[in-house]
């Protein structure tokens, strides 16, 4: 699709299937070259103000501290910025599959692209890119339909804020899902989730009061795969994606 080799130390084949989450395929970075890089194309993104890039990764003989980046670029990749990076030993462990949604805050250009790059030692050093995924929540001031580069995914709207600091653990799960989330005041809260395609596998009120708030959330019944999770109050929405892996 949209994703570009950076090089040598850039590789997307079936011969790394084990490594895939979803079907045969996934992108893999080693070592820490200008070429341990995989990349979008120019998109035009300058309708936007926010982005939610997703991805879920696989780590292989990452020693403790190396790490990987996620960036960003609004010059056709002339330079780029570091938006999230991910350390061996802090934020994961190797074999193993983990996932993670970024939001990046506008502006953006007609020119922006996404960047995944690996920051190892050797060739050895991989990380195994699956199921990325990029939602931009729309600039509501602005008229006229976006760009059909990217088309608009889930908004989630921060303005407000009246849920924040959703956490959801373990990630991947098996059976069960402890999601803890704040309130700014007492109000009425739903959850939904739904799997990647939008189809809602469940919906109902959960009880809930200003402060912290916690459940769990039962996964038993859920066939393996990606699904999102949204707590949606009266006035805005947070959203978080978790797998189910067995």
């Amino acid at each position: 699709g949209i994703w570009n080799d950076g090089g040598t130390d850039c590789r997307r084949s079936s011969a790394d299937a084990a490594y895939a989450y979803t079907g045969s395929y996934c992108v893999r970075l080693q070592d820490n070259t200008s070429t341990s890089t995989t990349t979008t194309d120019n998109l035009n993104l300058s309708a936007y103000d926010e982005l939610t890039v997703e991805f879920i990764f696989y780590a292989v003989s990452m020693e403790n501290n190396e790490d990987f980046w996620l960036q960003i670029s609004t010059n056709g990749g002339s330079s780029y910025t570091t938006v999230a990076a991910y350390a061996a030993g802090v934020h994961f462990n190797n074999n193993g599959f983990y996932t993670d949604a970024v939001v990046i805050p506008g502006p953006f250009t007609s020119s922006t692209r996404i960047r995944f790059r690996n920051d190892a030692s050797t060739n050895n050093d991989r990380i195994y890119l699956d199921d990325v995924s990029i939602t931009g929540c729309l600039n509501s001031s602005r008229e006229g339909a976006p760009d059909n580069s990217v088309a608009p995914g889930i908004v989630i709207n921060d303005l407000v804020a009246m849920v924040s600091n959703v956490n959801v653990y373990p990630n991947p799960t098996d059976d069960q899902l402890n999601v803890s989330f704040q309130l700014m005041e007492n109000t009425t809260v739903t959850l939904m989730v739904t799997d990647v395609q939008g189809r809602i596998i469940e919906n109902r009120r959960i009880a809930t009061h200003e402060g912290n708030n916690s459940f769990v959330l039962n996964t038993s019944n859920l066939e393996q795969g990606t699904y999102l999770l949204h707590l949606i109050s009266e006035v805005d929405k947070s959203v978080k994606r978790f797998v189910v892996y067995r």
